[in-house]
C-alpha cells in the first residue's frame, strides 16, 4: 500500500506539475491568444488606413489629373496668346518701320526742299545785292556827273555874270 501511496502521492506530484504546465501554457495561450487579438486589430487598423491611404493617393492622382489637364489647358491658352502678341509686335513693328522711312523720305524731300529754297533765295539775294551794287554804281556815276554839271554850271553862271559885267562895263563905257 505503501507504494500505491508512493505511486499516487508521485502521481499527485506529476497531475500537480502537469497542471501546473498545463496552466502555464494556457496562460501562455491566453496570452499568445490576446496578442493575436492584438495583432489582428492593429492588422484591420492597418489595413484601414492602408484603404484611406489608397483612396488619398487615388484622389491625388485625379486631383494632379485634374491639375495637369488645367495647366496644359492654360499653358496652351498662354501660348495661343504669346504667339497673337508676337504676331502683334511684329505687325506693329513693321508699321514703325513704314512709318520711320515715311517720315525720313519726307525729313529728307523737306530738307532738299529747303536746301533749294535757300540756294534760290541765296542766288536771288545774289542777284539783287549784284543789282543793287550796280545801281549804287551807276547812282555814284550819276551823281559824280550831276556834281559835275553842277560845278560847271556854277562856272558858267560866274562866266555869264563876269560876261555881264563886262558887257555891262562896255557899255558903261560906250555910253
Amino acid at each position: 500500500m505503501s507504494s500505491f501511496v508512493n505511486k499516487s502521492k508521485s502521481l499527485n506530484i506529476v497531475t500537480e506539475e502537469l497542471n501546473g504546465g498545463l496552466e502555464a501554457q494556457y496562460r501562455a495561450v491566453n496570452d499568445k491568444q490576446l496578442e493575436l487579438e492584438q495583432l489582428r486589430g492593429s492588422y484591420r487598423e492597418l489595413q484601414l488606413t492602408h484603404s484611406d491611404l489608397q483612396a488619398v493617393h487615388s484622389d491625388l492622382e485625379e486631383s494632379a489629373r485634374r491639375t495637369n489637364e488645367h495647366l496644359a489647358v492654360q499653358l496652351q491658352n498662354l501660348q495661343q496668346e504669346a504667339q497673337i502678341k508676337l504676331r502683334e509686335t511684329e505687325e506693329l513693328r513693321s508699321e514703325l518701320e513704314r512709318v520711320q522711312q515715311t517720315l525720313s523720305e519726307e525729313r529728307d524731300a523737306l530738307v532738299r526742299e529747303r536746301d533749294a529754297e535757300q540756294a534760290q533765295r541765296s542766288h536771288s539775294e545774289h542777284e539783287l545785292s549784284r543789282a543793287l551794287e550796280e545801281k549804287t554804281r551807276r547812282l555814284e556815276e550819276m551823281l559824280a556827273m550831276l556834281t559835275q554839271l553842277q560845278n560847271k554850271s556854277e562856272h558858267l553862271e560866274e562866266a555869264r555874270a563876269q560876261d555881264a559885267e563886262v558887257a555891262r562895263h562896255q557899255r558903261d563905257a560906250f555910253n
